[in-house]
């Protein structure tokens, strides 16, 4: 296996990993687009050219809240990753829904008997049930490794797109496994948020709907603990104060995105009952 990242507009590293998809001794190219365009046209004329400049491989890729390539967080960014696999098979799909039913159906497309691993890609705002629809592919197959994540417009909660050769879906999710009785699949994972202050009890949530922490507002607890000036700029800052819990020996990160009439709205559900940290 090998692997490049780059930024869009750096045509250097473009053209060599353009060169290198020629090379005969690659069985599947994968080629991933992470892309802070917004604008519809743009955002198409883009994926189609890079799904051109690449006609061996599957692309796919979503849009963003910010963008990776090389250890260096960007914002305004397209970033691309291409992996070259010689003994590896590839095969993507597309589902229009995000829900426990459309799960079982992607999985059952793209699994083979040597899957190792999959990647998913959700489109970020639609989706009636992201998590059951994660937790569809671990009942497929429990030994399969399962990352990726929800797609992003910059925090303004409007419109994300996912993409899958050269067409781009305002909803839905794309998936695609790698599956090899050669391939050893592995995977980490870097939070990097460090639990502070109290523990709090969630005592009102709905799916990703936030309503009361401890009996209260989960507005009010988090100006009284953080600030009101987090709410201002049409809360711009919110998603950098994170509530933490625990998963098993796992922390696990709900960022709060948005206020929705009184209530805070967060990337992902977050159940009554649930302990958490600042």
């Amino acid at each position: 296996m090998k692997h490049f990242v780059f930024k869009s507009d750096d045509k250097k590293e473009l053209k060599k990993a353009q060169n290198e998809a020629l090379r005969s001794c690659y069985k599947s190219v994968l080629v991933q687009i992470f892309s802070s365009l917004e604008d519809e046209i743009k955002l198409s004329k883009l994926v189609k050219k890079i799904t051109k400049k690449f006609p061996r491989a599957i692309v796919l890729g979503s849009t963003t809240a910010g963008e990776i390539s090389n250890a260096k967080i960007y914002d305004g960014t397209t970033v691309i990753s291409v992996s070259y696999f010689e003994n590896t098979t590839l095969k993507a799909a597309y589902t229009k829904d995000t829900d426990k039913k459309s799960g079982s159906k992607i999985a059952s497309k793209i699994y083979k008997e040597d899957t190792k691993a999959i990647v998913v890609l959700s489109e970020g705002l639609k989706g009636s049930d992201y998590e059951g629809f994660i937790n569809s592919f671990n009942e497929k197959n429990p030994d399969v490794i399962v990352a990726g994540g929800l797609s992003g417009d910059n925090f303004k909660l409007q419109k994300t797109y996912v993409f899958l050769d050269g067409t781009i879906y305002d909803r839905g999710s794309v998936a695609v496994s790698f599956s090899s009785k050669n391939l050893y699949a592995d995977y980490r994972y870097n939070l990097n948020w460090i639990p502070i202050g109290k523990e709090f009890t969630i005592t009102k949530a709905e799916k990703n709907i936030l309503y009361e922490i401890d009996g209260e507002n989960s507005v009010e607890i988090f100006k009284r603990y953080l600030g009101a000036q987090i709410f201002e700029n049409n809360a711009k800052g919110l998603p950098y104060f994170q509530l933490l819990y625990k998963d098993g020996l796992t922390v696990v990160a709900r960022t709060p995105l948005a206020v929705d009439n009184g209530t805070l709205v967060m990337a992902g559900p977050i159940s009554e009952g649930q302990k958490v940290q600042f």
